[in-house]
């Protein structure tokens, strides 16, 4: 309680405030229904909220779905090896593996799991779209990447690459093979000797004789 002093001001009247009293006004305070617990307001929180177990349940879930780069690069490689692809698949598992393959570590895992022959091979295929997407991935996945430059090399990747271009009718697929030579090519002056003594520059002089 508070009381006016002689001067004018408020204190506090220790002598007014009792136990008693602090008893008294507990029992007069009021209860509201959020203080009154029932089953219905029981069931609203536990419909609004969800349980640790529920939301543990979701994160095992989630984590089970998630693949790291290198899974997803493994998976696609087996998938494309496999011969009972169809086209249209094979098209589609070479644009993924493209779009992977600009990641350093996922070029170079491509190398060491025997990518680059695999790609080779697209190279001669009957379906002008394989064999642009096939120089595309190499392309892709040599650029700005020394590890996988070599990989490309000790595979035979520039003779292949020199000769398709000097023997592929398709323009689409020329340019996706010149891609590919100019990201092995740069910056890797074993790669541009070699390039000379493999006739590349007959192959890239005769595209200016070409229609």
């Amino acid at each position: 309680k508070l009381m006016e002093s002689d001067e004018g001001n408020l204190e506090y009247n220790k002598n007014k405030l009792k136990p008693e009293d602090l008893k008294e006004a507990l029992k007069n305070f009021k209860t509201t229904q959020h203080d009154i617990p029932n089953e219905k307001r029981a069931e609203e929180i536990k419909q609004k909220f969800r349980s640790y177990d529920e939301l543990k349940d979701d994160f095992t879930k989630m984590n089970m779905g998630i693949k790291t780069g290198q899974e997803i690069i493994t998976d696609l490689f087996e998938k494309l090896k496999s011969k009972n692809s169809s086209i249209l698949e094979r098209e589609n598992l070479l644009e993924d593996l493209e779009y992977h393959v600009h990641q350093y570590d996922n070029a170079i895992l491509l190398g060491d799991l025997g990518g680059i022959p695999v790609l080779l091979q697209g190279l001669n295929d009957t379906e002008a779209n394989i064999r642009s997407l096939s120089a595309y991935v190499i392309g892709s996945a040599v650029q700005n990447n020394p590890k996988a430059k070599i990989s490309a090399l000790d595979a035979g990747a520039l003779q292949q690459l020199i000769r398709s271009l000097a023997t592929d009718p398709n323009i689409a697929v020329k340019k996706k093979l010149l891609y590919a030579l100019s990201n092995i090519l740069r910056q890797f002056p074993f790669a541009q000797i070699k390039f000379f003594e493999l006739g590349g520059l007959q192959s890239l002089m005769q595209l200016f004789q070409d229609d």
